[in-house]
């Protein structure tokens, strides 16, 4: 009797697993690459019918994986888009601290403790 009960009983939480990570994962999933609908039109789906609701997210709403295999998380396309979001985005964010970004005026002669205000006005 056991034995009949185990088998629904995992397929049940199978799908109860599946549907919990279908919800999830449209939570999760940025608006912009959802295919077909909004995201929470999707959600609403996912929530009111669960397995098919949750079957179709995944064949219809989920976004695709490119051809390559990899996952795309999809910063590098928004980075190219619209340019840098940050000062270490910038490619001026890798020019070596040495290097000053404007010249600097030095001056080592001995001023006896006074501070070099410059060249004096032109009068």
């Amino acid at each position: 009797m056991a034995r009949f009960l185990l088998i629904p009983g995992l397929l049940g939480g199978f799908l109860f697993l599946f549907w919990l990570w279908a919800i999830v994962d449209v939570i999760l999933t940025d608006s912009l690459r959802i295919r077909g609908m909004s995201k929470g039109t999707w959600l609403f789906i996912v929530l009111l019918v669960p397995i098919l609701g949750a079957v179709a997210w995944v064949f219809f709403g989920r976004p695709e994986v490119p051809a390559d295999g990899q996952a795309d998380d999809g910063a590098r396309r928004y980075l190219s888009e619209s340019g840098p979001i940050g000062p270490e985005d910038s490619p001026n964010w890798s020019r070596p601290l040495s290097t000053p970004s404007r010249p600097v005026k030095r001056d080592d002669g001995d001023h006896g403790g006074s501070i070099d205000k410059g060249d004096p006005p032109a009068p």
